[in-house]
């Protein structure tokens, strides 16, 4: 009898759903200040932790790119809807020109054989 009460005690603590992880290519503004960027990131709604995968690399036609891997507690069942909108949410910060959908959970992603762009 006592096991059964402290599987259900477990149970009640444990997430209900799983962490997604996700991995973006943002194009970014020269002037962004990369600390204070990840920083808005995790005050996102759901978001939980927020890495920079890569340094900023700057490409020969001028354009900054930014890698970023993030975790976070998706709102739907939908994967393409989940990552949609986490790209937009990010997309809308200071300094973010576009968000491309690079991997999740560690495997390439598109979406009808296209990148997922924002």
């Amino acid at each position: 009898m006592r096991r059964i009460s402290t599987t259900l005690k477990e149970a009640d603590y444990k997430l209900k759903r799983s962490l997604m992880i996700i991995k973006l290519r943002l194009k970014v503004d020269p002037e962004i200040h990369v600390p204070d960027l990840l920083t808005r990131v995790r005050i996102l709604a759901s978001v939980s932790v927020v890495l920079q995968t890569l340094k900023q690399t700057k490409f020969p036609d001028g354009n900054e790119y930014l890698d970023i891997s993030i975790k976070f507690m998706p709102n739907s069942q939908s994967s393409y809807k989940n990552l949609i909108t986490m790209s937009k949410m990010v997309k809308s910060m200071p300094g973010i020109k576009s968000v491309r959908v690079i991997e999740m959970a560690g495997k390439p992603v598109t979406f009808q054989g296209n990148p997922i762009v924002v």
